[in-house]
């Protein structure tokens, strides 16, 4: 009985899998500011202070803002994300998008404090996937080409195969006669 045998995975054919698997799971960053996009409200903010922040990609301090909410109480806290706060100075208005059920869970309505962390996660995983399979495409090796068989040269010509009307000679047997 023969077993089949399976060629082993390289180890860039895992990496573009975990790599898939990564960027699966950056996506659920992604459509969660979607679907908070989408299902928040907007208001308009005031950067009332600066508190220490140790979030990726910002600047160290992440802005305390005030607003009111749509039933008019007002708010005081800090934004989940402080991406694109570093050139807002304190005292400015800012507009923002918050959560109706929680009030206390907003981002700044801005590009970069909107989109910049589910962007950013959904390319730690999808660079890495594409370089990676740029790179097994690359490197995949393609069926070898079969040569083509060469031509024999023959002394025959089409000359011979159709012209019958040669005389046999003494020397010509009927299977060379049938050649000619």
């Amino acid at each position: 009985m023969a077993m089949a045998s399976k060629r082993p995975s390289s180890i860039l054919r895992v990496l573009r899998l975990i790599a898939l698997v990564a960027t699966f799971l950056g996506s659920t960053n992604l459509i969660a500011t979607i679907l908070f996009y989408n299902s928040s409200y907007s208001a308009q903010g005031i950067i009332l202070d600066w508190a220490p922040s140790d979030e990726a990609f910002s600047t160290g301090r992440t802005p305390i803002i005030a607003f009111i909410d749509y039933r008019g109480h007002k708010q005081l806290a800090a934004p989940q994300s402080a991406a694109g706060t570093a050139n807002v100075l304190m005292g400015r208005k800012i507009q923002i998008r918050y959560n109706p059920d929680n009030p206390e869970f907003f981002r700044i309505d801005s590009p970069m404090g909107m989109w910049a962390t589910g962007v950013i996660s959904l390319l730690y995983g999808l660079v890495p996937f594409l370089l990676l399979s740029l790179l097994i495409s690359a490197t995949s090796r393609k069926a070898p080409r079969r040569k083509h068989a060469a031509q024999r040269k023959s002394t025959l010509g089409v000359k011979h195969l159709v012209d019958h009307t040669q005389n046999m000679t003494a020397t010509d047997k009927p299977v060379v006669r049938r050649m000619r």
